[in-house]
């Protein structure tokens, strides 16, 4: 007999935002992203996502104290598929409002049920002045089906 259990699965992808060199990300700046599901069935739960590294709120270059590596939260980030597109508006980093501490990732209310080889495309859009460019990576939390044999098992 078989039985279905579940295991966790994380897709992941970098988004990087970077304006022209010598510019400064303007808000509304925004970009895409896109990682593709593998062989099994995806049950995508939640969605975690930060800055890799310096935010450039302050300065252009190396990071130089812990503000400039807090994660503010000061972008919007938007997922759909080939054919299906899951909001109407996009979710807000931290609530639009930048806690400086880490981001926790978005629950949703119930899982989105993703077949084999579906394109997950992410947007990330900026929504506050920086003095350069950042990367956004965004995770894609849930779980995979799969079946095992149980002995002795009674239908």
């Amino acid at each position: 007999m078989k039985e279905r259990r579940f295991r966790q699965r994380f897709y992941s992808v970098p988004v990087a935002l970077t304006p022209d060199k010598g510019a400064k990300l303007a808000a509304g700046f925004k970009n895409e992203g896109s990682v593709t599901i593998q062989n099994f069935p995806f049950l995508l739960e939640r969605v975690g996502h930060g800055i890799v590294g310096d935010n450039h709120l302050f300065t252009a270059g190396a990071a130089t104290s812990a503000q400039d590596v807090a994660q503010d939260g000061q972008y919007l980030i938007r997922f759909r598929t080939d054919d299906k597109n899951y909001m109407d508006n996009p979710l807000l980093g931290t609530a639009a409002f930048g806690n400086g501490q880490g981001v926790p990732p978005i629950d949703l209310n119930s899982p989105i049920e993703m077949t084999p080889k579906t394109t997950l495309v992410v947007e990330v859009i900026n929504s506050i002045e920086r003095q350069a460019g950042i990367v956004i990576q965004v995770v894609f939390h849930g779980s995979e089906p799969y079946e095992v044999d149980v002995e002795g098992a009674t239908p």
